[in-house]
């Protein structure tokens, strides 16, 4: 099949579309008693999940198919990913830890420190994103278990890229196809290795969506796409978003842990069709998916998706708890398990539900606007930095000890005077 380049480096509707399900994945997380608490719509929105995987596959081998098959090394491409996931993952991660040890010290709800998937065991196993390789798959900060799962599943695709190139779209055909086939079947596999699930969810989207860019780049499609005026595109864009609708209202996902049912296995395909339709970006809706406010979720997309349970956990639910404790207000429904766990969902009615949500979103977006701007952002262009020799892998520390021995010596020349 002949091949052509696509001539954008970017595909900016896409990135929209990933920071758009970024703020929804967030929603389905949030704890209130909204307008689509308890419906099928507010738990289907996790499987935007999948449109990450395959989006991420697309975008991936487009970069870097041909990088790797001539030359580019694995080391390097991984140490470029690592960059990219790791330092605002890691920072997360010891933000969480801090609360935990400050838990455990204060001797607040101590029977719960540390436990079950906030245990010591799950913080070092996330902390090497190894979490979802039969460990515990929602260690620590829940939402890493797919990056986690993604790491692994570049480590997979550099290899098949590197290696296996003269067989490269057979290789990722086997590997979808049997990702696929083990998820429909885990059902009925030994329970051990249901874990691996979350493992096959991603390996499943991502080699699914490098091969939608295979289709998507060959000469043929584009040509016949050449061909389809605006308003068809337009259309199809309206069709496709149809799909997803339908998708997030007719069903409902699995009844507990990772296992796939139909649900799953049909958002990958409807989930595909939106890549496929919107790399185009040629029509209406694409042209609203280019407006500053998609662009920006899409920027910050990574960033809500890994702190919005630490905002909603730590910078709303349990700050709102003690408030609700000190003045008698009434915000949150407060509900104790049978366990002794104490269950908060925001809002005693539908409309402060709502409205709940909204602050919510408001705040994770502004919050991860911040953690884009001083470390996601900092720290992936550190790496590309020591990478290609401009900067010193050591050069932040070196920065630091400078600071600190300036504000040593400041602090000892005010002392002397």
């Amino acid at each position: 099949m002949a091949q052509v380049q696509p001539t954008q480096d970017r595909f900016i509707s896409l990135d929209s579309w990933r920071g758009i399900a970024a703020a929804l994945v967030a929603v389905s997380h949030f704890h209130a008693n909204n307008s689509i608490a308890g419906t099928h719509l507010l738990e289907n929105l996790r499987l935007f999940v999948d449109f990450f995987f395959i989006l991420s596959g697309f975008v991936i081998a487009k970069t870097y198919r041909d990088r790797l098959s001539q030359g580019l090394s694995i080391k390097h491409f991984m140490a470029l990913r690592v960059g990219r996931l790791w330092p605002l993952h890691v920072t997360i991660l010891l933000a969480l830890f801090g609360i935990e040890l400050a838990r455990w010290i204060a001797g607040v709800d101590s029977s719960r420190v540390f436990v079950e998937q906030n245990s010591i065991e799950n913080f070092v196993a996330s902390f090497f994103l190894v979490q979802s390789l039969g460990y515990y798959p929602q260690a620590a900060n829940g939402p890493a278990w797919s990056i986690s799962t993604e790491l692994w599943t570049y480590l997979i695709f550099a290899l098949v890229t590197t290696l296996l190139f003269r067989w490269y779209r057979l290789s990722l055909s086997i590997l979808a196809a049997s990702a696929f086939c083990f998820l429909i079947s885990a059902e009925h596999l030994p329970e051990w290795t249901h874990v691996w699930t979350f493992m096959g969810r991603c390996v499943f989207g991502f080699f699914v969506g490098a091969l939608l860019f295979e289709l998507y780049s060959a000469k043929p499609f584009q040509d016949a796409a050449a061909a389809i005026p605006k308003a068809g595109y337009s259309g199809l864009e309206l069709l496709s978003i149809l799909g997803v609708v339908l998708l997030l209202f007719l069903a409902r996902l699995s009844d507990g842990g990772p296992m796939l049912d139909h649900i799953n296995t049909l958002a990958v395909p409807v989930f595909s069709i939106v890549v496929l339709v919107f790399a185009f970006e040629r029509g209406v809706v694409s042209k609203l998916l280019r407006n500053p406010f998609p662009v920006l979720l899409g920027t910050l997309s990574y960033s809500i998706y890994l702190t919005h349970e630490l905002v909603q956990t730590w910078g709303m639910t349990s700050p709102g708890y003690l408030v609700q404790k000190v003045t008698g207000l009434t915000f949150l429904d407060v509900q104790t398990r049978p366990d002794g766990a104490i269950i908060k969902t925001w809002g005693v009615s539908q409309l402060q539900g709502d409205i709940s949500t909204i602050v919510m979103l408001v705040i994770v977006i502004g919050f991860s606007y911040l953690s884009y701007r001083t470390i996601e952002q900092p720290g992936r262009q550190y790496v590309r930095n020591v990478l290609s020799g401009k900067q010193n892998w050591n050069a932040p520390i070196a920065t630091l000890s400078k600071y600190m021995a300036g504000g040593a010596e400041a602090i000892r020349a005010r002392l002397i005077l």
